[in-house]
This record gives C-alpha cells, sequence and structure tokens, in this order.
C-alpha cells in the first residue's frame, strides 16, 4: 500500500518516460515469468503499510517492467482538495524494474518477489490485461484505503485472470487488528488512524479481504495457493531496517495524557475551587482542542468518499460541544448544567464503548477522565456557598 504524499516525481518521471507502443508485442516467450513484488514498509507515512506491484520478466524478448497501481499525481487540479475528500484518482503506472529496484534499495526498504507458476495461456492473459489497464484511458481507478488499493488491485488480478482462491470467510482479525501490526513502532501514527476511522474498520476481514495490505497478500499467496508459487526469493534485504521502524519510542499518546491524567487529579484535589489564569487557559484550549477534532471527523465521515472514515464514533466524546464549553469557561459564565451534559457524554462513552462496533484506542481513556474532572471541577465552583 503506497501513501506517495511526497518523493514520487520519479515515478511520475519514469512511468510517463514508458509508452505502450515503446513495450513491443503482447506476445511473451515462453521463457518469460510473472511475479508478486512485495516492499517493505518504509519511514514515511505513505509508506507504512509496504507497497506491492507486478513484475513481467522476458529476457528473450527484452523485456523488464514492473507494473505499479500505487501512482498519483501532484499536478492534478485541486490535487489536495481532492486528496482530503477522497476524490483523487490513482493510476497504474509502468515502469523499469531496473529503476523500481533501483528506488526501494536507496530507501532501504526489502523486495521479494514470488514468481508465479503459470502456463503461457495464463501468463499471456495477465499481460494482456496489464497492457489494457495501462493505457490513459484505464489506467486511472478511484483508490479506498481498505477496498481497491495497490495490492487489492493484484489480488483481482490473480482472483479473476488466473482463478485463485482467496477464502470469502471471516477470520478473527479485523481491518483495525491489522493496521495495529504495522503501527506498533509508531504510536502517535496509531493514536491518530485511531481517532479518524470509523467502526468499518472494526470489521472481520477475511482472507481475501486481508489482502489489502501488501504483507499479507504475500503471505496468503504462498500459503493457500502454493500451487501458484513458483519460487520466493529477497531481491534485497533490508531486514535491520524493518526491525529499527517497528521498535516503540518511549514517547507515546498513553504515556503523554497518562501523566496529563495524573496532573488534572492532583489539580482537582489542590486547588479545589481556586483557579489561576494557566489552569483556565489549558482548560479552554483542552476543550477547543476536542471541538476542533470534531470537525476534522465530521468532515471525513459526512464530506469525503473515503469509506474507512464512516461510522466514527469517535464523534460521541470528540463533539462541537467542547467549543460550548471552552465558550463558557472563557466568559466565565456560570451554566452548571452544560457540564453536567458534558459528564454525561464522558460517562456514555465510557459505558458505550463496550456496545459499540468500534475499538477504542487505550489513550482515549485518560482523555475522557481528563474531560470528566474538568467538568466536575467547574461544577463544584458554580455550586452555592453553604451558611
Amino acid at each position: 500500500m503506497q501513501y506517495k504524499f511526497k518523493n514520487i516525481s520519479f515515478l511520475l518521471v519514469l512511468f510517463l518516460g514508458f509508452t505502450l507502443s515503446s513495450v513491443g508485442q503482447n506476445m511473451l516467450t515462453p521463457s518469460a515469468e510473472i511475479s508478486l513484488l512485495t516492499c517493505d514498509p518504509g519511514d514515511e507515512l505513505y509508506s507504512t503499510f509496504g507497497h506491492t506491484a507486478v513484475r513481467v520478466k522476458d529476457h528473450e524478448g527484452k523485456i523488464d517492467l514492473v507494473f505499479n497501481y500505487g501512482i498519483f499525481d501532484f499536478d492534478t487540479p485541486g490535487f489536495y482538495m481532492k486528496f482530503l475528500r477522497g476524490k483523487l484518482n490513482y493510476k497504474l503506472g509502468l515502469t523499469s524494474f531496473r529503476s523500481f529496484s533501483r528506488n526501494y534499495k536507496e530507501f532501504k526498504r526489502s523486495i521479494t518477489e514470488q514468481v508465479l507458476d503459470l502456463n503461457q495461456e495464463q501468463k499471456e492473459k495477465v499481460y494482456s490485461f496489464l497492457l489494457e489497464n495501462a493505457k490513459p484511458e484505464n489506467r486511472d481507478y478511484k483508490y479506498d484505503f481498505f477496498f481497491d488499493n495497490c495490492s487489492t488491485r493484484q489480488r483481482d488480478i490473480f482472483e479473476h485472470s488466473l482463478g485463485m482462491d482467496f477464502p470469502k470467510v471471516d477470520s478473527d482479525k479485523t481491518y483495525r487488528n491489522i493496521l495495529d501490526e504495522f503501527l506498533t513502532g509508531l504510536p502517535w501514527s496509531d493514536f491518530g488512524i485511531d481517532i479518524v476511522i470509523g467502526a468499518i474498520a472494526d470489521r472481520k476481514a477475511s482472507k481475501s479481504t486481508q489482502c489489502f495490505i501488501p504483507d499479507y497478500l504475500k503471505f496468503n499467496l504462498a500459503t493457500k495457493n502454493s500451487d501458484f508459487v513458483k519460487s520466493t526469493e529477497v531481491l534485497s534485504d533490508f531486514s535491520e531496517e524493518r526491525e529499527k521502524r517497528f521498535t516503540t519510542p518511549l514517547f507515546t499518546p498513553i504515556l503523554l495524557f497518562g501523566i496529563l491524567f495524573l496532573l488534572e487529579v492532583a489539580l482537582f484535589f489542590l486547588l479545589a475551587d481556586r483557579f489561576s489564569l494557566l489552569t483556565k487557559a489549558y482548560d479552554i484550549l483542552w476543550f477547543f482542542v476536542l471541538g476542533f477534532g470534531s470537525l476534522n471527523i465530521i468532515f471525513l465521515w459526512f464530506f469525503t468518499d473515503h469509506m474507512a472514515t464512516k461510522q466514527n464514533w469517535n464523534l460521541i466524546w470528540m463533539n462541537p460541544f467542547n467549543f460550548y464549553i471552552a465558550y463558557l469557561i472563557l466568559k466565565e459564565k456560570e451554566k452548571p448544567f452544560a457540564f453536567v451534559i458534558s459528564i454525561v457524554i464522558v460517562l456514555f462513552t465510557l459505558i458505550g464503548f463496550l456496545w459499540f462496533s468500534q475499538q477504542m484506542h487505550l489513550a482515549f481513556l485518560p482523555i475522557l477522565g481528563i474531560s470528566l474532572l474538568k467538568s466536575i471541577k467547574y461544577i463544584k465552583q458554580t455550586r452555592p456557598a453553604s451558611a
């Protein structure tokens, strides 16, 4: 899966440098091989989940091409807005294997090649399909994070053109479980993703739908369709780099918000009803940030085509009502009922997520605890003094 927010101009130049006319005739010689290339995750967010492509190699026919479904063009009019709204078209790019390999070696990302055990008719069928899809009128497609990306495109080729069968029965893993496996060394990315993706990510993923991740496509291809894999070879090995990328740093969201929660507990009991300008500013900022976060959730849910961000029940606790709470604190308006509503929302979230079909990130618990204590604090502040 390739998120190409930057550093993709080299790929655009490469695939634009090739034309279908330079490929020659569609026919392959008997010595030709078609293989799946699986690339390790990289350091950038767009490369977190790895990448995959199809290689067509025919030394007698002087062909060694990579068909890459992970390309998009920065020069697209309205690029950033289309990207944010999920309306950006991705492309099937065509480049040489030499250039493709050199790029991944430069970024120290391993490449594994699985050569498929195909007869001549199957090779021709796959090659013709790829050439047809690489034509300018066919190469664009509507990208979807879970259901239509560089990896699922390869799976579809194998299933529809070659008759490979990836079981459709649900497994024990959800889409979110699978994402978490690749985010162990990126706790802040994991935290952010768990905020913006919705309940769709918590559906069970079958062996077929697991293939939205390149490593799962590689694994399922080898285990469930071993007759189709003639050989497997690591073309470039940077396994040590991969281990480094999966090392969890010390500073994580759970640590940060855990410390802030303990600080909130201390402020709640030590300051009692006394509020400094600093703590007031902190409270205003806290609820404002939660309100701003809700606008992002609303935008991604209702105003984009991203399926992964639909049905996001984080909107219950990270909601626009937080703006009103921040306003009340700023203006020092005594409206305890509003803070009661805030408390009810927090408690409903804590109880509701036991039944919601959406998994909660562990760091959300101290965040909710902080909001709860802040709201209780302001109710205590507005409580009439006893005689």
